[in-house]
Order: C-alpha cells, then structure tokens, then sequence
C-alpha cells in the first residue's frame, strides 16, 4: 500500500473529515504513478468514485471504485494517521 497526505475538510459539527475529492485525485494518482515509491504505475485508470463524509480517523477504511482499461475495480483507503495520510491497495475485482 502506498502513503498519501492529503487535504480534509472539518465541519463544525462533526470531527475532521477527509476531502472526497482529494482522496479521489489521490488515488488516481497513487494508481498511475510509476515511481514505485509513490504508485502503482497503471494506465487506463478513470472514473474514480469514493464516499463522500470519511472520518479522517487512524484506522478507518472505506472503498472507493475505480474503473482500470474499461473494467470496474475496487481499491481500499485505509487512514493511517491524523496527518490526514492514507494508503490505497491495487484494484481488485
């Protein structure tokens, strides 16, 4: 898995949460990078979908979709701090 910080946004009624559209950039960013150390280096990545209203809480997950050379996929988020840094798995079917 690889790391990313991110941006959040806090509501004042509820704790920080993450940014859907942050995360979102993230992850097609961590998927199609080729530096091995930041990504994964995939093409034909597209139409990333994550939930909106993630707590940016240590420990939580959620699945975003994603779509890979035409094909739907799902890749786990997983918060791994609060410094708003996640990892992304590789897309599974």
């Amino acid at each position: 898995m690889i790391l990313l910080l991110t941006a959040y946004v806090w509501p004042k009624w509820a704790g920080p949460m993450m940014s859907q559209t942050a995360v979102q950039d993230g992850v097609v960013r961590i998927l199609t990078d080729r530096n091995h150390d930041v990504g994964y280096g995939i093409t034909g990545v597209t139409d990333v979908a994550c939930p909106s209203g993630q707590p940016a809480k240590a420990g939580h997950a959620f699945t975003c979709t994603v779509t890979v050379d035409g094909e739907k996929k799902h890749v786990k988020v997983i918060i791994e701090n609060d410094k708003y840094q996640y990892s992304v798995s590789k897309p599974q079917d």
